[in-house]
């Protein structure tokens, strides 16, 4: 972020970022950095750094395991869970069981939960939040974990469980 010196602004070792976005938008978001106490660069720099701890600014190789399971099993599992995941990196029990274990042919779809825990100690992919007010079947049936992106680090990865 540029700062007002006694020279001017100085800007030693940074660059101007520039995008396009809707009028209304730009003016809701400064609205609430203000609420915040927070300026829109401070804002965006901070979701930038965000982004770049949970994806590394790292070039993955597809053919590097560096960020796939070792194990052709669990990497196999893995990849199935990138396939079927959703925009924001889910799988749900009940949405995606059957065509992860179609896919692997390793699992049965009531089996997933068991074969996912060695992916979840090595911070491939953690259990999600669940929803409030279920119990008995329910809560089996939607069941949720979040899919570490390959490019995420699993041991720095924001969702991994901590044992």
């Amino acid at each position: 972020m540029s700062r007002m010196g006694a020279e001017g602004y100085s800007s030693a070792g940074q660059t101007r970022l520039s995008a396009k976005v809707d009028a209304e938008l730009k003016e809701d978001f400064k609205a609430a950095c203000e609420k915040l106490g927070e300026t829109m660069t401070d804002v965006i720099e901070a979701q930038m750094q965000d982004v770049v701890s949970e994806c590394g600014g790292v070039d993955v190789d597809s053919r590097d395991d560096g960020y796939y399971p070792s194990d052709p099993q669990l990497r196999g599992l893995y990849e199935a869970c990138l396939k079927y995941a959703t925009e924001d990196l889910k799988i749900y029990q009940r949405r995606h069981a059957g065509s992860i274990a179609q896919e692997t042919r390793q699992v049965s779809k009531s089996e997933l939960p068991d074969a996912l825990m060695p992916l979840r100690q090595q911070g491939f992919v953690a259990l999600g939040a669940m929803p409030i007010d279920l119990s008995g079947n329910a809560v089996h049936r939607w069941r949720s974990w979040h899919v570490k992106p390959p490019c995420a680090d699993p041991k720095r990865w924001k969702y991994r469980e901590r044992r």
